[in-house]
């Protein structure tokens, strides 16, 4: 969970011009063309809303409205779509995976606000967030519950803090992270994703690397040696991926809880 900084969003006017000069039917470009103005109202409610998104209610379309919008994103222009395409590198130069779960590559789409519920955003550039296909399945069409969003949106949303802590068990080379904040919208987010078992599959491999890396390299058993090894990748894996990451938080983990002692001492 990572709020993504770098921001070039394609712009509303730029996408319903170029899905409206598209190969679709005369019949949808007129039908769209006479919704423009309520569409570009829905748009600027979703802004003035954009971090609190849990305000913007489905609107009273009609089925054929939804359908043709919804058709916008499966049939999107191929200008348009190379745009988008753009856009989300821009996003995610340097961080090159899942802003969600920060494990897997970002190779899909997210409509933050599902276009089965929201059509008139499906092709909105803010509502589309790139993320990975484990996380947009486990999403799906989820948002809300009692009143309350159930996701972190990497675009609006910050990341306030220490959310997860991970023990460590170097005997059986396992990792095991928990939840610090039970009670937020982060929590809700790392239950939904599945994020914890996933960081105790990859952080297991982590830890077995750094084992690996003692036991194949005997300079790194020099204490300051490997404390400053630590310390390099404790670094770059916090400035790159922030202090939730699963490695961050095993290279910290090592680093101050008195377990290098315990590492270098195993044979």
């Amino acid at each position: 969970m990572i709020k993504l900084r770098k921001k070039n969003f394609v712009s509303f006017k730029k996408s319903f011009d170029s899905i409206c000069a598209s190969g679709k039917s005369p019949t949808v470009i007129n039908s769209l063309a006479g919704q423009r103005n309520e569409i570009e109202a829905r748009v600027l409610k979703y802004l003035n809303n954009r971090r609190a998104l849990e305000n913007v209610f489905p609107a009273a379309l009609s089925p054929d409205i939804s359908v043709e919008l919804k058709s916008c994103y499966d049939g999107m222009p191929s200008d348009l779509k190379f745009q988008l395409e753009l856009s989300h590198k821009y996003f995610l130069r340097g961080l090159h995976v899942c802003p969600y779960c920060l494990i897997s590559e970002a190779d899909t789409k997210d409509h933050y606000l599902p276009k089965e519920d929201f059509p008139e955003f499906s092709f909105l550039s803010y509502n589309l967030i790139p993320c990975c296909a484990n996380c947009n399945r486990r999403k799906g069409r989820q948002f809300l519950k009692d009143g309350r969003r159930l996701f972190f949106n990497p675009y609006f949303d910050s990341v306030p803090g220490r959310i997860l802590d991970v023990e460590l068990s170097l005997a059986r080379e396992t990792v095991s992270f928990h939840l610090v904040e039970k009670d937020s919208l982060l929590a809700s987010h790392v239950e939904k994703l599945n994020i914890i078992e996933r960081y105790n599959d990859k952080g297991a491999g982590v830890l077995s690397e750094i084992i690996y890396l003692l036991n194949d390299y005997p300079s790194m058993r020099d204490e300051e040696e490997f404390v400053n090894h630590m310390d390099v990748e404790y670094n770059k894996s916090k400035s790159r991926y922030g202090i939730n990451h699963y490695t961050s938080l095993i290279y910290e983990k090592l680093l101050l809880s008195g377990l290098v002692g315990q590492v270098l001492q195993d044979p």
